[in-house]
This record gives C-alpha cells, structure tokens and sequence, in this order.
C-alpha cells in the first residue's frame, strides 16, 4: 500500500496536507533567499522567470543602462 493510498484510507484529503506544502516551500525560499541574489537568480531562472519579468517586477529597465 501506498502512503497516498493509506492516507486515503484515513480520511486525509490533499487540503490537510496545505500547511506542510506551504511549510517546506517556505523554508526552501528562505534558503534561496538567504543565499543571495546569484542563488536568487538562479531559481527564478530555473523557474522559467525572463528577464524582462524580473525587471518589470522590480519596477526597472530591461535593457543595460547607458555608460
């Protein structure tokens, strides 16, 4: 038996298991976070985030700025 399947079997449904989810997901951001902007970039990066998104969401240009 499966652990889905003996979960199932007690009654657990995918909503009991939210704040676990929401748990681990914050401990992992808060890795990636505390890891710096290159970590930063790298995960949203691997996430399929642009560049032009990462610029709009920062409220900046997305080409280099003039030297």
């Amino acid at each position: 038996m499966t652990l889905k399947d003996r979960l199932q079997a007690n009654g657990i449904e995918a909503d009991h298991l939210d704040s676990l989810v929401h748990q681990i997901a914050t401990e992992h951001a808060q890795g990636i976070n505390n890891s710096g902007i290159a970590s930063q970039l790298r995960y949203l990066e691997s996430q399929g985030v642009s560049e032009t998104a990462i610029c709009k969401h920062l409220a900046i240009a997305v080409s280099e700025p003039q030297r």
